[in-house]
């Protein structure tokens, strides 16, 4: 997967230190839930300049699109969902530093810093 930061009318500096941030923390993550990290680098596009970020790939759909296929979910299955959550957060937060999730939402499958 290669996530893209183009230099473009809504770009800000805030969102490169951002990206710069996420590339660098996932260097030292190893988890089977969290996109493992494989390179960050410039590139130069027709689209314009900026920087990319390659991550392994991992199949999965997020909670927002199964609900909006029409999948319902049982109190076991919530409780399930939160357990698996919590321990990707529990690693996550016993790194050295701890890394702070900043963007919990159903349509987030993979956003993880």
């Amino acid at each position: 997967m290669v996530k893209l930061l183009l230099f473009s009318s809504d770009f800000t500096w805030e969102h490169l230190k951002l990206f710069e941030r996420k590339a660098e923390v996932l260097k030292f993550i190893e988890h089977p839930a969290i996109p493992e990290y494989l390179d960050y680098f410039d590139v130069e596009m027709e689209l314009g300049k900026g920087f990319a970020l390659v991550q392994t790939y991992i199949e999965a759909k997020s909670l927002s699109d199964w609900i909006q296929s029409g999948r319902t979910f049982s109190e076991n299955d919530i409780k399930a969902i939160a357990k698996e959550l919590l321990k990707i957060l529990d690693y996550v937060h016993s790194r050295q530093p701890p890394i702070i999730h900043r963007d919990i939402k159903p349509s987030n499958k993979e956003e993880v810093l």
